[in-house]
């Protein structure tokens, strides 16, 4: 994913919300960021510093959360949450490209069964932006 677009995309949002609420500047912004995104998340932070130049973003932190992703069988509907530990760099890559991977990578702790489905993991929002009025 192109790291400048999305910071791009960040800035012009939290701008937006600036200029509702009336604000001179922008202090910082928290990005929720799921564990299966393929972001290069210090690319985006250097992409969102170089971007927001002379607008009411400009100096403001980046803060960037990682929401762990999770997963459920539809086999026997066990949920859990994806270890990284437990499962090699090239898998949480195939992952992070496709979520069309995950019957060849996932498979439920429980039942072994490799009918398992994604919950959490593939979003990207905007969690909180302060301003400064």
């Amino acid at each position: 994913m192109n790291e400048g677009y999305i910071a791009q995309s960040i800035i012009d949002a939290i701008l937006e919300v600036a200029s509702k609420r009336n604000a001179t500047k922008i202090k910082s912004a928290t990005i929720v960021i799921g564990q299966l995104k393929f972001i290069d998340k210090e690319a985006l932070t250097k992409a969102f510093k170089a971007l927001s130049k002379k607008t009411a973003a400009e100096g403001a932190e980046l803060k960037i959360k990682v929401k762990t992703a999770e997963f459920k069988c539809k086999n026997c509907n066990f949920q859990w949450r994806l270890n990284e530990e437990l499962i090699n760099a090239r898998d949480v890559i195939l992952l992070q490209l496709s979520p069309e991977y995950i019957n060849q990578v996932i498979k439920c702790p429980i039942c072994m069964s490799k009918n398992c489905e994604v919950l959490s993991g593939y979003e990207m929002y905007i969690e909180n932006v302060e301003i400064i009025i």
